[in-house]
């Protein structure tokens, strides 16, 4: 059993005058709160970038981190970028020769970093525009992922999120597409892979709907 006592006694969904409470989908309700997580750059099969190898992965998992650092109850979460982790990153790179990794194997490759919880997942492709749509930016990026209990070798959570901007509509900081728009692509980019880490660190976490 992994409830952290702290914040165990949370229902489902809490429901005051101002706001409600979301609480995780796993763990009875307390998610990764209290619990020693690691999330693994995720890898982007489609341009066959692996754990470690997408830049866009990286990025992810640091604002995943971030996210639940400012907003989570209770995270605990370790720096991938740390000296042990980077080691089992760094095999996972070089090393490991099968497309896949099931809970068991994560279970052994991780033994060494005492966490409880993997979070490790895989990206789809980064759309800046919708074709149908023309001079404004409609971007997106899907993940799906697991959170993988190694203690147990089993899958805690499955996970399927995007994290969008849709520049042409109301109500949203609009950013112009210019030409050339290198700096207006990059900041568009940024914006979806943080509300992707924002979507994914909910599911994580649990958050406060005002």
């Amino acid at each position: 059993m992994l409830r952290t006592p702290a914040i165990s006694s949370l229902a489902l969904v809490v429901a005051t005058s101002c706001s409600t409470y979301h609480a995780p989908r796993f763990n009875q309700g307390v998610g990764a709160n209290g619990v020693v997580t690691l999330i693994v750059p995720f890898r982007e099969s489609l341009n066959e970038r692996w754990y470690g190898e997408s830049e866009t992965g990286k990025e992810l998992a640091l604002m995943v981190r971030d996210w639940a650092n400012e907003n989570a109850a209770d995270p605990n979460v370790v720096d991938f970028a740390s000296a042990d982790a980077a080691q089992v990153i760094e095999r996972l790179r070089d090393d490991w020769h099968k497309d896949s990794i099931s809970a068991d194997e994560w279970r052994t490759l991780v033994a060494s970093l005492g966490v409880t919880y993997v979070v490790e997942g895989d990206l789809g492709r980064l759309r800046l525009q919708d074709p149908r749509t023309i001079g404004v930016y409609d971007a997106s990026l899907e993940a799906e992922f697991r959170v993988i209990n190694v203690l147990r070798g089993t899958v805690a959570y499955r996970g399927r999120r995007a994290g969008t901007y849709a520049g042409g509509h109301e109500g949203h900081d609009r950013i112009l597409m210019r030409a050339p728009s290198g700096e207006s692509d990059r900041r568009v980019r940024h914006v979806v892979i943080e509300n992707l880490a924002e979507q994914i660190g909910k599911d994580l976490y649990g958050y406060t709907e005002h």
